[in-house]
């Protein structure tokens, strides 16, 4: 998922624009049809509540929110990491248990069916939203279905439509609008935030309102700033931090700024100057993890000439993306090999992915007519600041390794609001820096959103990679899911080039020593903040 898409309103201007078990149950059931083995842990015995040392958890977001709180009409990573406390997965990959991969959360098994098809979900008795109102399974049957709605930003996340079955109140069926096996399925349910039915068929009450099963409950919406009180009807271990309160704080100067003096208790997107800073100070460490994310650079295939394959193969190959991750990242990622980081299932080095050859850059360029870039327009990279470390600097450089294969470019920093408004629309710019976070363990979350035509981001795209990956996310067999993968997918999205990842991130954090249970994601999942206390000095 991405950093970003602020309203529906702004898919639809660009084209068809577009997270242990407590309890007393059995594990659920491996399925031979997802891509990744799912056998979840068996229950453990709900921990006793300790008495809070602090209780109020002060989070700064190094990106903005939307305002609306729909989960599936954005894919902003601020919303999706507050609808973590708020709403429950049917389960979530295991944090704890390396040989399993899944436990269960609202649901307590589930197995596909005889017919290889359908996904039969049996869910938690006695789950209350926070209105009030009981949990069953016409909600999983909505939330699934709106999730994967081809209309809605959230549905770039899904190559088919799913549809429900309600076959008791505590039993779901789950299959393709196509009737087709879907690959990715149990790994796409283990991050889709379950919703209120009755809510999806009032949309005013998901714009206004986040009313889920999760451990806190959503207070109001201010200034930038959300306000998050315990769920203390939670039907698991009630979280031992009363508040959390997670503000959009957009200088990464200010936000460290705010955990020097304790304003803060946990910081995003810790810029790679500051961390000899933080880890000379007491009263603070860094968390930092390989991510699931990849840093972008988007071409606009509405905006001449980003329409010239041979255009977008030459930029690829002009850029150092070694340089930019050595020096001015300074280690903190890594150099992108293929179309999804290597933290995720089903990565492989994609073949033809580019090199640094600015030779090779220059003659594409006179294979496409432009020699030394006689005859291109000044092209225009569109970056934003504040939210992802370092973009203007290798924004910069970016621009300068351009300049020596004859390709003249003006960068443009934005302000956060501004750029995701330029990210999801036709026009302006020819080019815009962005990153996508894979929210799940499939490669799906990433390669349906971005490169299905017409591409979430660039408005363009390619039937032959439609193909490929309608093909792929029907494949149930994981090994030959994985080969063909690596043996058409990848290697077809790099000979097309609709973007081209520039480097896999580091997800760094910083936090106060006396906050634990925190733990970090590949993916940027906060949901942890549920076991999450504070200690004294």
């Amino acid at each position: 998922m991405k950093s970003t898409i602020r309203l529906f309103s702004l898919l639809m201007v660009s084209l068809v624009i577009i997270t242990t078990l407590i309890g007393c149950q059995p594990a659920a059931t491996p399925t031979a049809t997802s891509a990744v083995p799912t056998q979840p842990n068996l229950p453990t015995e709900q921990p006793t509540r300790a008495t809070p040392v602090k209780e109020t958890l002060v989070i700064l977001s190094a990106e903005s929110f939307t305002g609306s709180w729909d989960p599936t009409n954005h894919t902003v990573l601020a919303n999706w990491h507050l609808e973590g406390l708020v709403f429950d997965t049917l389960w979530e990959p295991d944090k704890t248990n390396a040989s399993a991969d899944f436990v269960p959360r609202l649901a307590l098994s589930w197995k596909y069916l005889a017919d290889g098809v359908t996904l039969e979900i049996k869910l938690r008795p006695d789950i209350k939203f926070q209105d009030g109102s009981n949990f069953d399974a016409e909600d999983v049957v909505a939330s699934v279905g709106r999730y994967s709605d081809p209309t809605k930003p959230m549905g770039f996340f899904w190559a088919e439509q799913m549809v429900g079955t309600v076959v008791d109140p505590l039993t779901v069926d789950l299959k393709t609008k196509s009737g087709q096996p879907y690959a990715p399925l149990i790994n796409n349910l283990s991050w889709i935030h379950i919703m209120s039915s009755t809510d999806i068929a009032n949309e005013e009450n998901l714009k206004t309102n986040m009313n889920g099963t999760g451990p806190y409950k959503f207070v109001s919406y201010e200034n930038e700033e959300a306000k998050l009180v315990a769920n203390e009807n939670y039907w698991d271990k009630v979280p031992q931090i009363k508040n959390v309160i997670y503000r959009y704080v957009a200088d990464p100067s200010t936000r460290l700024a705010a955990l020097q003096s304790g304003e803060a208790d946990l910081i995003e997107r810790v810029d790679p100057d500051q961390i000899p800073t933080i880890t000379s100070d007491p009263n603070l460490e860094i968390n930092s993890m390989p991510s699931n994310e990849t840093k972008n650079l988007v071409f606009k295939w509405q905006v001449p000439p980003m329409q010239e394959v041979l255009v977008r193969q030459a930029i690829a190959y002009a850029i150092d993306r070694e340089t930019i991750v050595k020096d001015i990242l300074q280690g903190n990622g890594t150099v992108a090999d293929s179309f999804v980081a290597s933290t995720v299932w089903g990565y492989a080095p994609a073949k033809g992915f580019p090199i640094y050859d600015p030779e090779k850059a220059k003659a594409l360029l006179v294979q496409a007519g432009y020699p030394n870039g006689v005859g291109l327009p000044e092209l225009t990279y569109l970056t934003s600041v504040g939210f992802y470390p370092k973009t203007k600097e290798y924004g910069e450089f970016i621009v300068s390794n351009l300049a020596d294969v004859g390709i003249k470019c003006k960068l443009v920093p934005m302000e956060t609001a501004s750029w995701l408004s330029a990210l999801y629309s036709p026009t302006p710019g020819n080019m815009v820096d962005t990153g996508w976070m894979n929210v799940g363990p499939d490669p799906d979350v990433t390669l349906a959103s971005l490169y299905k035509n017409p591409g979430l981001t660039t408005g363009g795209g390619s039937a032959e990679i439609n193909d490929a990956l309608l093909n792929e996310s029907r494949m149930v067999d994981p090994v030959k899911r994985a080969a063909y993968l690596k043996d058409v997918v990848y290697p077809k999205i790099a000979q097309l080039m609709p973007q081209l990842p520039l480097f896999n991130s580091m997800l760094v954090y910083a936090k106060n020593k006396d906050l634990l249970g925190f733990s970090p994601t590949s993916t940027s999942d906060m949901s942890s903040i549920r076991n999450a206390y504070f200690v004294s000095k």
